[in-house]
């Protein structure tokens, strides 16, 4: 029997201490407008949800995370994706 297990961690770059898969490192910032639009949904609703924690900017950890979801085709990827999101949160409190 073998195992499904993909080492997702291959893919990924830390860059100013954030990690992210490298295509969104290497993707244009056009293309990463397309897919992402800071913290929050697309529209009136995602204008309510802030891009800073006390003062902390933390935008660039949602777009990792909304590149990471539109980029993903299983729930094991959106949970990493939501895990790495954390992960850079406290990534970004302790720069």
């Amino acid at each position: 029997m073998t195992s499904a297990y993909v080492d997702l961690s291959v893919l990924m770059e830390t860059r100013d201490g954030l990690t992210a898969p490298k295509t969104y490192w290497n993707a244009s910032g056009e293309k990463r407008a397309k897919n992402c639009n800071g913290c929050g949904t697309e529209g009136w609703k995602g204008s309510l949800v802030p891009d800073t924690i006390w003062g902390l900017r933390i935008s660039k950890a949602c777009d990792i995370h909304d590149w990471m979801y539109s980029e993903g085709t299983s729930d094991a990827d959106k949970q990493y994706a939501d895990m790495l999101f954390l992960n850079n949160l406290i990534a970004l409190i302790r720069l």
